[in-house]
């Protein structure tokens, strides 16, 4: 299938009330304000459910809170942007850093291991979306678009002009 046929398809989809990555997107976003706002409000309270009461861990807590409530924001402002989903997804590889220490030192495991698989979903879903995003669009980084940037239309490669590939 080609890069136009895939593009074709996807927006059939979108005709048709399938899910498509941009509402994913979105939906992530929201996920991740909502994430942000409890980690901001009650990062004490989360680090004694994982069983790490120490100042570390709440400030942890909170500095996460803080990433989620600015990848929720750019998500929702850009939910078709692959780059501000894949901030997730490191952001997911950074969170189950974080709860892999905190298992070392927890006094509830279980709850770090059910942390550890809500990462672990979220990841997947980020990740699939991102690489969804990705294929739609056929770039990672974005850049500031113009009326006829490629991004913002189906492309065939016959309709691309010299200065669209010196922009790329």
């Amino acid at each position: 299938m080609t890069h136009h046929q895939h593009a074709h398809d996807m927006d059939a989809s979108d005709r048709s009330g399938a899910i498509t990555a941009k509402r994913i997107g979105l939906g992530l976003g929201y996920f991740s304000i909502a994430l942000g706002l409890l980690e901001v409000a009650a990062p004490g309270r989360l680090a004694r459910w994982l069983g790490v009461e120490n100042g570390a861990a709440r400030k942890t807590v909170l500095a996460f809170g803080i990433r989620e409530l600015i990848a929720g924001g750019a998500l929702i402002r850009g939910p078709a942007v692959s780059t501000n989903v894949w901030n997730r997804v490191i952001g997911d590889v950074v969170d189950a850093g974080a709860l892999g220490l905190a298992a070392t030192r927890s006094t509830r495991p279980v709850n770090v291991a059910l942390a550890g698989g809500l990462v672990a979903g979220a990841f997947v879903a980020d990740l699939l979306t991102a690489r969804a995003l990705d294929r739609k669009t056929g770039r990672t980084f974005p850049r500031f678009s113009r009326p006829n940037d490629p991004v913002n239309r189906d492309v065939r490669l016959t309709d691309l002009q010299p200065a669209d590939l010196a922009a790329a």
